[in-house]
């Protein structure tokens, strides 16, 4: 890791605070109230800790971390501010445009005559998302609020912690991979090779927004 080249990190928000290990083992109800924002859980404040050291390699040279506005990535980001406070103070900002990529899971599933697995949703919203199906905000509309943002925070040297979502991360990926691309606003095919990012994992990229490392991907 050159600790030099990175401008941004990005991350996805901790483990949520239910009775699931993972996305798998939600019900599609639940799925669907978690992304349309009905449900807004928090954090498990017991596993972010234990994945804080194996962090810190990662996060030691931050100076502002912007988050979604979701309440599981504010408690992500206070969490990780409070750690590396204990060493300096860290700038500390929520934006709306960082929140998840809106869909609406039973709009996109109304055709289906069986209830979907998690891995046939995520290729189901990835096709919305990339305008093959209705119920999704675009990939174009995520790229342009996420660069906003960066424009909006990286107008100096500090390192920014971004603390956010899955699949708009997964967006994020996709576009900086093919952004030699004149006028690239995504695909299925694309987003289909992205890597599925787990809680507290990401990347980091320059100021360029050349991708120098993964993390716990």
């Amino acid at each position: 890791m050159k600790d030099y080249d990175i401008k941004y990190i990005f991350i996805r928000h901790g483990k949520l605070d239910l009775p699931y290990k993972s996305h798998s083992e939600m019900p599609l109800s639940v799925l669907a109230e978690i992304a349309s924002g009905r449900m807004n859980p928090s954090i498990d404040i017991n596993f972010l800790n234990e994945r804080l050291l194996k962090l810190e390699p990662f996060l030691k040279n931050v100076d502002k971390i912007v988050t979604s506005s979701f309440k599981r990535c504010i408690e992500t980001g206070q969490s990780i501010a409070d750690f590396l406070e204990q060493k300096k103070k860290i700038n500390y900002i929520a934006e709306d445009d960082l929140k998840e990529v809106f869909f609406d899971i039973e709009k996109i599933v109304q055709d289906l005559d069986h209830i979907p697995n998690l891995p046939e949703l995520n290729s189901l919203v990835f096709q919305a998302i990339c305008g093959l199906r209705e119920g999704s905000e675009s990939s174009q509309s995520v790229i342009n609020r996420v660069n906003g943002t960066l424009k909006k925070y990286g107008t100096d040297d500090k390192v920014v912690l971004i603390v956010t979502h899955s699949f708009l991360l997964e967006i994020m990926e996709m576009y900086i991979n093919n952004k030699h691309i004149q006028n690239f606003n995504g695909s299925y095919e694309e987003l289909l090779k992205s890597p599925k990012i787990s809680y507290l994992s990401g990347f980091t990229t320059d100021k360029n927004l050349n991708i120098i490392d993964f993390i716990g991907i």
